[in-house]
């Protein structure tokens, strides 16, 4: 709301109930106000109140003999005003607490929305306040006690991503037994930058015209806690005042501080104050604040009631996080579901034909909600009950459980984030127990050839990607290696042959654990030009919990495989086509499909009778616009001439040559830039085709493969369950986004696509020539 607005405003009573839904006094009548509808079979007695939104009425429910307050929508309020009243009815449904008074029911009744609640009582804190004989007969404890449970409930609103936006003294009742009372749950929703809160115990940043967040929330809190122990108004107004004025005068005043006293304790007047920060981000929780007052009212009986609620808190703490990991199993289900019908379900089929996917999906997101909900409940009552319980080692011990937990989660997913945050947490909780084996350096055993001199690097995170950092010691000696200790982390093991070959072993060390590796080097003839050595062994796969069509998280072994460096290029193809008869090399010329079986050959033959690539297309370039079944007929010829069986790769294998053994995001690393591989974004201009090989050196995998992020899909030899060829990796006509080494694709295998080539493996070393 702009000044301007609130200046025209006039009558500060009058503007305060426009703006304010259910800010109107008890016993203020309307004569336009409806009558009760009859259908709801209460009988009326009286309208109490009225607002923004609609008025209340006393009623009398005969069949439960009991009095009822009824909120009935405003009809001229539109839907608006009905959408208000069924805002306010599901926000309070869903905060089970006693500090909020649960809705009955919802109806329309005679076309009016009517929310049905119980009656709130009449005693306020605006009326408590207003006896200042009766205030100042209590002392400071019985002041603001009953705004623990006003906390609360703030906290539980909080926690459900919700905040009350319109917390002051007409909005909290006192009843019998020291029961406390929240209401009026309709204020705004956050996001809005409407002024639609009580200004006299409005956040700052509210007067600015700024959405009410929790911390908004806070504020009030604090400014209503301030009144009960100052004995009077917080931002008094001045007599002949307008509005506008009120709040250009308060909008950037620091409240005034209280005074820590024989009367008040200092550390209540540091947490009112800290309340009353100007920032919100120097504002306390709501349940640091219930907490922290907990404290400072506490004595023996206190303490025996802290003690049981502290225990209830870690009981409860307890069944969400059984609760949690009950979810887990479930979820884990559901992810394999959705990844089958990924495969079933082809991108073009009609929405009937998807809705089994969307379910699954829908599940998928919700389950993983519940379970975000669950941990977060648990982690705040464990955290509570630490607070209620400082001398006993349960509490303490549960939330570093819980951390433990998150930290095993977050590491299977990836979550490099998260699991660096989680570490932090349970070092600081159990540094003794479960946080010893995070502390505990890892220790490497390698074998290999006797007398071999590897170099073993430490990959760390340099220019967004993975650098490779000499270990010196102990790592530059011949081997075997035995029990090096080191700093957990990624490595690289790599050893010039004494033929010119590279070989490499990428490693994950992990704190506390002993691992025993074996390099195995294929010497250069071995492995063979234009190929690199991938050993037997485990890696991750899958596990990427960004990209959807990701393998769930698992360590599988794949034997020992022989990898081309580079995808098949345009040169190769082209020597393929001209060894074969004019007829059967027809078949397999680089195209574009069209509609049903059409294509289009972007290759024509020379007079001479050679096949020449069209325009753009160079000879270093992979080929594209080839069908899997030509790309397997390539390897048929390819494996003739090299004397040795070639195949396409599977996607597991295509995945292990891409990531290495440690599950990196990305071939070089975890982080991602357009100039790192070839994609649309990565070179100057407007790009027709792929990029030659390796242009992009960024873009290499710890084996030495290059171009697996970019440049051009390549076909594998697995499939979908529904039958299509599953292609991997993202190409010169993609954003980033298609680079992340886990992402799946089904493509018809007949497809002639220009962003689509393919690399070869072999299973075998080859032969060495007799001497």
């Amino acid at each position: 709301m702009s000044q301007a607005t609130i200046d025209r405003a006039g009558d500060f009573e009058a503007l305060l109930e426009a703006l304010v839904p259910g800010a109107g006094r008890r016993g203020a009548f309307d004569a336009e106000a409806p009558l009760l509808p009859r259908s709801l079979g209460l009988e009326p007695r009286g309208l109490i109140a009225r607002g923004g939104t609609g008025w209340v009425h006393r009623a009398w429910d005969p069949v439960l003999e009991r009095e009822v307050a009824v909120k009935v929508a405003r009809p001229d309020g539109g839907e608006a005003a009905r959408l208000a009243l069924l805002a306010e009815a599901r926000q309070v449904a869903r905060l089970r607490h006693p500090a909020v008074l649960p809705v009955h029911r919802v109806v329309v009744a005679e076309g009016l929305v009517c929310g049905e609640w119980p009656l709130a009582p009449e005693r306020t804190l605006e009326g408590l306040m207003a006896d200042a004989e009766v205030l100042g007969a209590l002392g400071p404890a019985r002041r603001v006690a009953p705004l623990r449970e006003v906390a609360r409930a703030l906290a539980l609103a909080h926690a459900a991503g919700r905040v009350h936006g319109d917390l002051h003294p007409a909005n909290v009742a006192l009843g019998p037994g020291d029961a406390v009372y929240v209401l009026d749950w309709s204020g705004p929703s956050r996001g809005t930058r409407t002024l639609s809160a009580s200004p006299s115990h409005a956040a700052p940043e509210c007067l600015h015209g700024e959405p009410p967040g929790p911390a908004s929330d806070i504020w009030s809190l604090g400014a209503l806690a301030w009144e009960l122990l100052a004995g009077r108004p917080l931002r008094p107004r001045r007599r002949g005042e307008d509005l506008g004025a009120f709040v250009a005068r308060w909008r950037d005043r620091a409240p005034p501080a209280l005074r820590a006293g024989e009367a008040l304790d200092p550390a209540l007047v540091e947490l009112v104050g800290a309340c009353l920060a100007l920032e919100p981000q120097g504002r306390p929780g709501a349940a640091a604040f219930a907490a922290a007052l907990d404290a400072v009212l506490s004595g023996s009986s206190e303490r025996a009631r802290r003690g049981s609620l502290g225990l209830g808190r870690l009981q409860q703490a307890r069944a969400h996080m059984v609760r949690y990991r009950d979810l887990g199993l479930r979820l884990q289900e559901e992810r394999q579901v959705v990844v089958v019908l990924r495969g079933k379900v082809p991108p073009h089929a009609p929405s009937s034909a998807k809705q089994p996917l969307w379910d699954a999906e829908d599940r998928v997101q919700e389950l993983e909600s519940e379970r975000a909900r669950l941990w977060l409940e648990a982690t705040q009552e464990a955290t509570l009950a630490r607070g209620l319980l400082p001398d006993d080692a349960e509490s303490t011990d549960l939330l570093a459980e819980l951390w433990a937990t998150r930290l095993e989660d977050q590491a299977g997913r990836g979550q490099e984030r998260e699991v660096a945050l989680a570490r932090a947490q349970l070092l600081t909780l159990d540094p003794g127990r479960r946080g010893a084996p995070f502390l505990a350096p890892a220790t490497l055993s390698l074998k290999g050839p006797s007398g071999l001199r590897p170099a073993l690097f430490r990959l760390r995170r340099g220019g967004r990607r993975l650098l490779e950092e000499p270990v010196g010691g102990e790592a530059r000696a011949p081997l075997p290696w035995r029990e090096l200790t080191l700093p957990p982390g990624r490595y690289l093991v790599r050893a010039a042959l004494p033929d010119g070959g590279d070989a490499r072993l990428p490693l994950l060390l992990e704190a506390g654990a002993h691992l025993q590796a074996r390099l195995d080097p294929r010497s250069a003839a071995e492995v063979g030009a234009g190929f690199v050595h991938m050993p037997a062994g485990p890696f991750r796969l899958g596990g990427d919990p960004e990209e959807p069509t990701a393998f769930h998280a698992c360590r599988p072994t794949l034997p020992e495989l022989f990898v081309q460096q580079d995808p098949v290029t345009v040169a190769a193809w082209r020597a393929f086509l001209e060894s074969l008869p004019a007829e059967e090399a027809a078949v397999h010329v680089p195209g574009q499909s069209g509609l049903g079986d059409a294509w289009w050959p972007a290759w024509t033959r020379g007079e001479d009778g050679a096949w020449l690539p069209g325009p753009g297309w160079l000879l270093d370039a992979p080929v594209v616009g080839i069908t899997l079944a030509s790309a397997h007929a390539y390897a048929a010829w390819a494996s003739g001439r090299l004397g040795c069986p070639l195949r396409l790769p599977t996607e597991e294998e295509w995945e292990k040559a891409a990531r290495g053994t440690d599950g990196r995001t990305y071939p070089w690393g975890d982080e991602v830039d357009a100039a790192f591989a070839c994609t649309r974004h990565s070179r100057p201009g407007r790009a027709t085709g792929p990029a030659p090989v390796g242009s992009f050196p960024v873009d290499r995998s710890p084996w030495g493969c290059r171009d697996l992020a970019g440049n051009v899909r390549e076909w594998t030899s697995s499939r979908t369950t529904s039958g299509e060829a599953v292609v991997r990796g993202g190409s010169w006509r993609e954003g980033t986004g298609a680079l992340r080494c886990t992402r799946r694709q089904g493509q018809d295998p007949g497809l002639r696509d220009l962003a689509t080539g393919f690399r070869l493996v072999r299973e075998a070393p080859l032969p060495l020539p007799s001497s």
